[in-house]
């Protein structure tokens, strides 16, 4: 069935640009996933929005692909997106559609129809027009351990470091940035003071060769040492190292001209040598300056870090890099800044999505390959069979599972039954407890609301 377009209205566009924190939470529930995506364009919204039960949410989506679907989901995938994803941050919202049955269903919010839907379809088409590259590793996983913070230049604000917001800084920096540049000034630009999860993400988009990216660790195997400008410096001069007093205020010059680099021993080294090269004469420059930095840095001149990546690697875009990146972040920063074109070009987008279910069946089919939870061809039976089963029986384990689904006509090994299990537990739809060498598995929506 093809819904009506959605007519560009001014209350359709926010008055105010979009925060960093609010477009994280975006990109972090659906933006990095083109299946999440594509079941928020499915649902219908406006002014009177339809509930739907799991089974209907994913009748609907298979709706939406047509007559050949891409991907033809367990039935309560899509129910799970919005349990997990959409409705913590508003997109979408819960009730209770049956009371005397503990029938449960969701609809489309505003805040879905006006912000989530437009923000999709832009993310859809981009994920179309490159069909090397997913959301999902574009942006990378929304389940990342990172708990680093990243501190906007702007407004001074601290926001968690969500792991698609953080690739946006990145690449905003790279395309803003001299390039080449070393990770570890990378680091600074971005303000992050998360010691992995920025290398992380390099390392993730540099495999993918979305950025180049390479790196060399120390021969030795050991960190290196680097030395920044202390924004908590004492307002004097510094005391010379020992009878250091011209080189050690010649050190402490080069760290203040270029307060947000981080500098090693060689590098200040290279420096020196390139305005004097007779300081090295008698070959004692290094452990001179060596005793510099380690002097400023106890009298609080200076801040010290040792990092073990990036101290040999460089940054750089090729033009079809630069280029894939430009047009992401033109992308985000229209929508988030509320740009009239960018948001009437999305508009146009969503009522095209629901004329064309072959671009849904196709972009469905490209969640599916990326997707780490999509399960193999041929077991949605089984894996709706040991989902109901859990929801039924809290607590059951594998080998009671592998009896009950024998009970029904389903026989499989308790290995298939093992790997399932774990899927549905990767995907967030179940829990598990182990009590001496078994699993007892809870479905998290009965958890939830117990």
């Amino acid at each position: 069935m093809v819904e009506r377009p959605i007519p560009i209205l001014e209350s359709t566009i926010p008055k105010e640009p979009i925060t960093d924190e609010e477009l994280g939470n975006l990109l972090a529930a659906y933006g990095n996933h083109e299946a999440k995506a594509v079941t928020l364009l499915a649902m219908r919204g406006g002014s009177s929005p339809l509930f739907y039960t799991s089974s209907q949410l994913n009748t609907r989506l298979n709706e939406v692909q047509g007559d050949n679907p891409g991907w033809n989901m367990e039935t309560h995938i899509p129910f799970s997106y919005c349990d997990n994803s959409l409705a913590p941050i508003g997109l979408v919202v819960k009730d209770i559609v049956d009371l005397t049955k503990g029938i449960v269903a969701y609809s489309l919010t505003e805040y879905g129809e006006t912000i989530g839907k437009p923000l999709a379809a832009l993310l859809l088409d981009f994920s179309e027009r490159h069909p090397g590259i997913s959301l999902l590793e574009l942006f990378g996983q929304t389940s990342s351990p990172s708990k680093g913070i990243i501190t906007n230049k702007e407004s001074g604000l601290v926001i968690k470091d969500r792991p698609p917001i953080t690739r946006i800084k990145i690449f905003q920096e790279l395309l803003t940035a001299e390039l080449p540049i070393r990770a570890i000034d990378l680091k600074v630009l971005l303000g992050t003071q998360n010691n992995g999860s920025w290398s992380t993400h390099l390392s993730e988009l540099g495999k993918l060769e979305t950025i180049t990216y390479d790196f060399a660790s120390a021969a030795n195997g050991k960190s290196t040492t680097f030395y920044q400008l202390s924004p908590d410096r004492p307002n004097q001069a510094p005391t010379p190292s020992g009878s250091e007093i011209a080189l050690t205020a010649t050190v402490y010059e080069i760290l203040e001209a270029q307060p947000t680099i981080l500098f090693d021993n060689e590098s200040i080294c290279r420096v020196l040598l390139k305005s004097s090269p007779q300081l090295d004469d008698n070959g004692t420059l290094k452990r001179r300056v060596w005793n510099i930095l380690s002097h400023l840095a106890n009298q609080r001149y200076s801040i010290k870090s040792k990092l073990h990546e990036g101290n040999l690697s460089e940054i750089t875009l090729t033009s079809q890099q630069r280029g894939l990146l430009q047009e992401i972040v033109d992308i985000v920063d229209g929508f988030r800044n509320r740009d009239p074109k960018v948001w009437a070009y999305a508009h146009s987008l969503i009522s095209e999505y629901n004329q064309h279910p072959a671009r849904l069946a196709a972009l469905m089919k490209k969640a599916r390959k990326n997707s780490k939870h999509a399960l193999p061809a041929g077991t949605f039976e089984l894996s709706d069979a040991i989902f109901n089963l859990i929801k039924s029986a809290p607590g059951i384990t594998n080998a009671q599972l592998r009896l009950e689904l024998k009970k029904i006509g389903i026989k499989k090994s308790t290995a298939r039954i093992v790997n399932v299990s774990k899927i549905l537990e990767k995907s967030g739809l179940i829990s598990s407890e182990k009590q001496g060498s078994e699993k007892h598995f809870f479905s998290v929506e009965d958890q939830r609301e117990a």
